[in-house]
């Protein structure tokens, strides 16, 4: 089985070298990120392993910012201590956007440091408000599952980009906004782009118990001093222009868990070409997890099972220095998918989306769609779309130019866009919607 899976992989890799040897001309090929491990994971710049090989890409990525944090960064939880990965030691969005900001005297890097503080989950927060105001509205307690709570990282690289250009309160994305038009309101050519080692995190824990075990995940303790398993984890990171997307899950996200969300493959299944073995019906190795469905189409509501992990990625581990025990933590996450782009090569529209930070709309899920109505208006506020149709769904696809632009003001002569700007583009960071108006000076 092994083997099988292994000559794909070389395969793909001698297929790669090409398009390597072009991305070089327009990228530091393989360079180390600026600051490595601590600051902003021990990972590569490698744009032409992230755009034909996305699987592999992420892992190494995943495995670059998830080595254990050395003893400094590890922080008292309560009567506890903490079970930090690097990724963990990063920024959160609360530091990153305080609820008073000062402009004048923005939060440093060096002062991050504290335990995490899982949160209600961004986009099922969201969502909720959206159905509150639809007959078919769903209750809370649907939308957002107990004990689960999210945290949202970024790395030094993203971090002191939003601080370097005022994205950390209003009235500087106002003036982002200002730089981005023209005196006619056009674009003017100027554009926010993260810097190629930017990384951004989305993890989602639940409260230990159950079959959700410190043996069977990567743990850790929170600011409240309980102990916390790692469900479900989003990484994007600035690799190529519209970012690298991939979204890991708990090998053991089923129903039939205390809180528990729809089956981990439900919908549209599994792919990771690099890092997981499943059998298909035949008992045939593959790659691909096939949801498993009703008569009528929907998930069954039955568990899957988990797999293996290949070769290839157990050596990434070793070759990382991940430890007996750490590894073991992190050989119960499953790749469920990269995204790379909107539509594969055919036009047909990239689905990719997770179970718990999903829930309830799986099954339309784009993260670069999503992350594509991250935009501003000329006060600094966010776009007040939030990716949503009406009934709750998510959309995807190409982005709708009519998101940013007055389509009925049009100027041929205009060098930059011929539409008018109602809304900036803050290069897919959902996260400046978190940015507060600037504390008052007193």
């Amino acid at each position: 089985m092994t083997n099988h899976i292994a000559a794909t992989i070389s395969a793909c890799s001698i297929a790669r070298a090409p398009f390597i040897a072009l991305a070089t001309l327009a990228f530091v090929f393989c360079e180390r990120a600026s600051a490595q491990d601590v600051n902003n994971g021990d990972f590569n710049i490698d744009p032409g392993l992230a755009l034909t090989n996305p699987d592999e890409f992420n892992w190494s990525l995943l495995v670059g910012i998830s080595k254990k944090a050395p003893p400094n960064l590890q922080f008292p939880a309560g009567a506890n201590t903490t079970n930090n990965a690097v990724w963990e030691t990063w920024a959160d969005d609360p530091f990153t956007f305080p609820p008073k900001p000062d402009p004048a005297n923005p939060h440093k890097w060096e002062d991050r440091n504290k335990p995490v503080a899982p949160q209600p989950i961004t986009q099922l927060q969201l969502r909720l408000n959206l159905l509150r105001h639809e007959p078919a509205g769903l209750p809370e307690a649907i939308i957002v599952p107990g004990d689960n709570g999210e945290v949202v990282f970024r790395n030094k690289s993203s971090f002191d980009f939003i601080i370097k250009h005022n994205l950390f309160y209003q009235e500087g994305l106002a003036k982002a906004f200002k730089k981005g038009v023209n005196s006619d309101g056009f674009p003017s050519g100027v554009t926010l782009q993260f810097d190629l080692a930017a990384v951004e995190v989305k993890a989602v824990y639940r409260l230990l118990g159950g079959a959700l075990t410190k043996e069977n995940c990567h743990w850790n303790y929170a600011a409240d001093g309980k102990a916390y398993g790692l469900v479900a984890l989003h990484i994007m990171s600035k690799q190529i222009p519209n970012w690298t997307w991939a979204t890991w899950e708990w090998s053991g996200n089923t129903p039939d868990q205390p809180n528990g969300n729809p089956g981990r493959s439900d919908w549209y299944g599994s792919r990771d070409s690099f890092g997981a073995i499943y059998k298909d019906a035949s008992g045939a190795p593959t790659h691909f997890q096939a949801p498993v469905l009703d008569p009528v189409g929907n998930p069954s509501g039955k568990p899957y099972p988990s797999g293996s992990l290949t070769a290839e990625l157990i050596k990434m581990f070793k070759d990382a220095g991940f430890s007996d025990e750490w590894q073991q933590e992190w050989s119960n996450y499953r790749l469920k998918g990269s995204q790379i782009d909107f539509i594969d090569p055919t036009g047909a529209t990239v689905l990719v989306g997770n179970s718990v930070t999903e829930d309830g709309f799986v099954q339309t899920s784009s993260c670069m769609t999503c992350h594509g109505n991250a935009t501003v208006d000329s006060t600094g506020a966010a776009n007040p779309s939030t990716g949503f149709t009406v009934d709750g769904q998510s959309t995807n696809g190409p982005l709708n130019p009519a998101w940013f632009y007055n389509l009925n003001i049009i100027d041929p002569l205009q060098q930059f866009g011929r539409y008018k700007v109602t809304y900036y583009p803050v290069d897919f960071v959902w996260a400046v919607r978190k940015a507060k108006p600037a504390k008052p000076i007193q």
